[in-house]
């Protein structure tokens, strides 16, 4: 390699930009020679006399950081100190470079797929070069371990399409998105041997393009709101000169007061670092005996050979007879293009066992002028492991979905920003929609702002519980416009470091459920056949009729009333219109009485009566219950026109016995009874209710011996 000196790494043009190629030409700089990174106040505040990528690419990068932070993106990480230090690292981004050969970073025109695939190896190589540094360093500072996961990660693509791990979204560092970003722009603006220098324009717009593919939105949305000030930082500097300038940390650089032979040493001692401590095995070949002749660490380590076994090996010592035929091949193309791969094969361990590798390599002039192969291999045993369960997880997560999906139950989640995640059947079934629809929506997309406020209410409240936050609601299915009542559970979700991640949500259909407590309710309180409420709710309304009276020192009074002649209605025409006639006296006395009265079945033909606040005064208040009671009487006492015909369909009737029917019984039946009435008059509490009860029977039961359909008082009888 040649050893052209320059101050600092310039970044390269990303190869998804057409006609681009991701090079740099200076990449060669022994960079780890002399950093300089400009003062955080000077990028902040003074104009930049540069003409450096890296420098650049720092002013732009804290542009960037601050504006996403003024947006309410990720607040916690962008404070002042943490922009500071990722300004001093991304000038290191592309320090990797320093082991790509020159021939490849100088070719003119657009690289081939081989070239491409050596450059890219330029991310791991950086990050081993300054990984190493920092070994060597008893306290690394935050700007070297920052700068550590620029280099690796600054490749990395937000669909997951980047290199050299293939990480997606925010798997990827926050440092390293925002280095990749304008690690591009200034990559196209910039002029290089093998490319024109794009103009603002068209660099925006093709950091459009790979907007939600190589960028997250937020973070082009953020370079877009500040790209007037990027490009008169850009114009303002695209022809000036880094040399000399006053403001670079340490004071001014005079290129020809660096001695060549120094620099040429010093980056000797660097690149003989890389090339021990590197994570990619290296190894060097040569080409005429296919005997290795250097190898690093790394390959070592994963064959299981000490360095002077390995180098008593030739290549064809370590490759399984069954890629003899790629190997071939492989010759073949580093005598006709000078380099091959990268290929997948395995090598033999010194145990015998073997180990999938990925390959590439080219040729090279030794210094005595012989041909040699550099490769760099790849072991992808944790890769093919990590696919593997990456499968299992990704078939873990699919029949995860499938069991969700069969769940009865409304599921869904939303994450911080209120947008769905995801969701089941049952919820695509609620708002009317398919899951690729509902998912990267918010709920105002599909119901009514007031319900779209009320489901966010609800996430909050379980957000700042901290907990589950249960409620019910009543929601309109909009498949079929059918209505539920939902049991909803909300439970914030939170990753292992405590992160809030969003909001979990489960809907359980409980209108069955509610239905049957109704029914429950009403067994227990009220009675089957009339509706009116039975004996264990009477008692209830009596005591709280008491309690008012006592307090407003008003008179009640309790009716027990009982129909006269209902006993030979039942034995001569059956207890089906028997029942029909308890339902018509229970709405007659319904029409007769005030809301603040209770009318109750005690019993068989039996009835009673509570007439709540009749008034002060105990005449007056005996007076009103007695016209009560005469009003009921009459109403009872009225005729009840009944037809078998008539009451055969109702469903009462069919689940009667059919057999009860009467041979006598005409289809039309006209009933008139009277109805004995007994009342005591009450006050407060003086009186125990089984005492009332039985006053009032009392005086019912005079008013039958008096020939019934009459009403008789406790104090008459």
């Amino acid at each position: 390699m040649s050893a052209s000196l320059n101050v600092l790494p310039v970044s390269p043009v990303p190869v998804e930009s057409e006609g681009l190629d991701e090079r740099s030409a200076n990449a060669t700089c022994p960079s780890a020679l002399t950093v300089n990174t400009p003062p955080p106040e000077v990028i902040d505040d003074g104009p930049l006399e540069v003409d450096d990528h890296g420098v650049r690419s720092a002013y732009y990068v804290r542009l960037l950081a601050r504006r996403l932070r003024d947006t309410g993106y990720y607040t916690e990480v962008l404070t002042d100190a943490w922009i500071n230090t990722l300004c001093q690292a991304t000038p290191l981004h592309d320090i990797g470079k320093v082991a790509i050969p020159d021939h490849i970073l100088m070719q003119d025109g657009k690289l081939s797929h081989e070239d491409w695939c050596v450059v890219q190896t330029h991310a791991q190589l950086g990050e081993a070069i300054l990984s190493t540094t920092a070994a060597q360093l008893e306290y690394p500072s935050e700007v070297l371990k920052l700068a550590i996961v620029v280099a690796g990660a600054h490749h990395e693509k937000w669909n997951g399409t980047g290199y050299p791990r293939g990480l997606k979204g925010e798997q990827i560092p926050l440092a390293a998105r925002l280095v990749s970003l304008v690690d591009m722009y200034d990559a196209l603006v910039s002029f290089r041997a093998y490319k024109r220098n794009w103009s603002h324009s068209e660099a925006i717009e093709e950091i459009v393009r790979h907007q939600n593919t190589s960028f997250e939105t937020v973070l082009v949305d953020a370079f877009l709101a500040v790209s007037e000030t990027v490009e008169r930082f850009s114009k303002a500097q695209d022809v000036k000169s880094l040399l000399g300038s006053p403001w670079l940390k340490g004071g001014v650089l005079h290129y020809q007061e660096i001695p060549v032979q120094h620099a040429l040493v010093r980056f000797e001692e660097r690149f003989e670092q890389l090339f021990k401590n590197s994570p990619v095995g290296l190894a060097m070949v040569d080409q005429s005996t296919a005997q290795f002749c250097e190898v690093n660490q790394a390959l070592l380590s994963w064959t299981g050979y000490s360095r002077q076994e390995f180098l008593a090996l030739s290549f064809w010592d370590i490759t399984p007879e069954e890629y003899r035929a790629q190997d071939q091949q492989q010759l073949e193309d580093l005598k006709r293009e000078g380099r091959f791969g990268p290929n997948q094969k395995e090598y033999i361990r010194r145990d015998g066992s073997r180990f999938p590798i990925r390959i590439s390599g080219f040729k090279l002039i030794d210094v005595n002028g012989q041909p040699v192969v550099w490769g760099m291999i790849e072991n992808l045993s944790e890769h093919i492991e990590r696919i593997k369960l990456e499968k299992k997880l990704a078939d873990n997560v699919g029949q995860l979905k499938t069991l969700v999906h069969a769940i009865p139950d409304v599921v869904w989640f939303k994450d911080t920003q209120e947008r769905f995640q995801f969701c089941n059947a049952r919820f695509e079934s609620y708002f009317g929609a398919t899951e690729e629809q509902i998912v990267g929506q918010k709920a105002s997309a599909f119901v009514d702002p007031d319900r779209a406020a009320m489901f966010r209410v609800g996430d909050q409240l379980a957000i700042e519980q901290g907990t589950s936050h249960i409620s019910e609601e009543w929601v309109t299915f909009a498949s079929d416009g059918h209505k539920e009542l939902l049991e909803v559970t909300k439970s914030p979700v939170f990753s292992e470091d405590g992160k809030l991640l969003g909001v979990l949500g489960i809907g359980r259909d409980v209108s069955r459920r509610r239905q049957l407590e109704e029914q429950t309710k009403d067994r227990a309180f009220f009675d089957g056949l009339t509706k009116l409420p039975n004996r264990y709710l009477l008692e209830d309304r009596l005591k709280i009729a008491m309690i008012h009276s006592k307090r407003n020192e008003s008179h009640c009074a309790l009716l027990f009333m009982d129909l006269d002649s209902f006993k030979g209605l039942n034995d001569q025409h059956g207890h089906v219109l028997g029942d029909v006639v308890l339902r018509e006296a229970a709405a007659r006395l319904l029409d007769c009485v005030r809301e603040v009265d209770t009318v109750a079945r005690f019993g068989g033909d039996e009835f009673v009566v509570v007439l709540n606040q009749l008034h002060n005064d105990r005449d007056y208040s005996i007076e009103s219950a007695r016209r009560l009671a005469e009003q009921m009487r009459a109403a009872l006492a009225l005729p009840y026109f009944l037809s078998h015909s008539s009451v055969d369909d109702a469903p009462e009737t069919k689940r009667a016995n059919r057999k009860e029917r009467h041979s006598s019984e005409n289809d039309e039946v006209i009933y008139q009874g009277g109805t004995s009435i007994g009342i005591v008059l009450f006050l407060g509490d003086e009186i125990g209710q089984l005492e009332l009860f039985a006053q009032a029977d009392k005086a019912m039961y005079q008013a039958k011996k008096s020939g019934g359909n009459s009403v008789r008082f406790h104090e008459d009888s």
